[in-house]
């Protein structure tokens, strides 16, 4: 089992053509049922927003296409754009194309390395030929299988960076400048995602707009900072 806490926040900061999903203000490492008691819990949590120039941008998108186009041997081409509602991507290779998008969410499970969770939607999987010799020669079970672990290593990548980011703008908010103090407070934390948004790059004209994945991360404490400081 774990904690997760959650709740609704004012939302008038909302802004056009952006897209917010509330997600958990708190969470728990799993423990074991019955070790807790039914009292009181103290926990206390930091927010920390981050901007559009430290959030994960068409750049930082097409840089990691690129590298998994590296990686994919019979991965010809692939492409991807960062829209309101998620990342569109499309691919192909020897004739097969594949398109699909991925849509971002904040965790509210008890895997704290996993900031983001993600779903699939409007997979489609084109194979050239008739369908009966394609299944002789390839699975297509296995290519939809390779592309959903693609898109899960995506979503990774976009949460390890927007996690660096809050880090980053969080030991700036305690004035912090050691690494080795910045890493000891983060250890005492949880970090999740109580909003994503979508924050469009001014362009000229609609079509060459491009959009960044930014939110506001919560970083929750079992105890106060100045308790934390003083056991140790």
């Amino acid at each position: 089992m774990f904690l997760s806490a959650s709740g609704h926040d004012d939302v008038s900061e909302r802004r056009a053509g952006s897209e917010q999903h509330l997600g958990s203000w708190y969470r728990s490492s799993p423990y074991v049922p019955g070790t807790v008691d039914g009292g009181w819990r103290n926990f206390y949590f930091a927010r920390v927003a981050i901007p559009c120039e430290a959030g994960f941008s068409q750049a930082h998108l097409g840089t990691a296409l690129d590298e998994t186009k590296k990686e994919v041997a019979d991965l010809e081409w692939i492409k991807g754009r960062i829209k309101p509602n998620g990342i569109t991507l499309s691919c192909g290779g020897k004739g097969a194309t594949a398109s699909a998008r991925l849509v971002l969410h904040p965790d509210r499970s008890g895997h704290l390395s996993k900031p983001l969770h993600h779903s699939v939607e409007d997979f489609r999987l084109e194979l050239p030929g008739p369908s009966w010799l394609v299944g002789l020669v390839v699975s297509q079970d296995a290519i939809k299988a390779s592309i959903r672990a693609g898109l899960a290593d995506l979503t990774d990548e976009i949460g390890r960076r927007l996690r660096l980011s809050a880090i980053s703008r969080f030991a700036h908010q305690l004035q912090l400048s050691d690494p080795a103090a910045v890493d000891r407070i983060v250890s005492e934390t949880t970090l999740s995602f109580s909003r994503l948004q979508y924050e469009i790059t001014p362009a000229d004209g609609p079509s060459k707009a491009f959009y960044t994945i930014i939110g506001e991360a919560c970083f929750g404490f079992p105890r106060t900072l100045e308790a934390a400081n003083t056991q140790r």
